[in-house]
């Protein structure tokens, strides 16, 4: 996708399961030039690389928030554990992709008493 100047923003809030390889995620997004035609996650690809539709998040013009969860394969896993997967939020201006952000994992720390 490249660069536009797009207005528009999002966060993308994920949880995931290591037994049961489920992906539970929020996608929230404003401010785009227009209604979202799509949403995806996409990948294996760094940043600022481009890779194909991992996960579709199902509905045609989306309404922000999308919910929902996926199972992921073993290959995906190792994808999103290693910052390799992106979600995409697509508009009939920017059909390619108007917003786009890399899925950084965020490590738990464990506590103890």
């Amino acid at each position: 996708m490249p660069p536009n100047q797009s207005a528009g923003t999002g966060t993308f809030a994920a949880t995931f399961d290591t037994e049961t390889m489920v992906l539970s995620f929020t996608l929230r997004f404003q401010a785009l030039s227009g209604p979202a035609t799509a949403t995806h996650i996409h990948g294996p690809a760094d940043k600022g690389a481009s890779a194909g539709i991992v996960v579709p998040f199902g509905a045609n013009n989306p309404v922000s928030p999308v919910t929902g969860n996926a199972t992921l394969t073993s290959e995906q896993a190792r994808s999103l554990h290693d910052n390799l997967l992106y979600v995409d939020v697509h508009t009939s201006i920017h059909p390619g992709g108007e917003i786009r952000g890399q899925i950084v994992g965020k490590a738990k720390a464990n506590s103890r008493p």
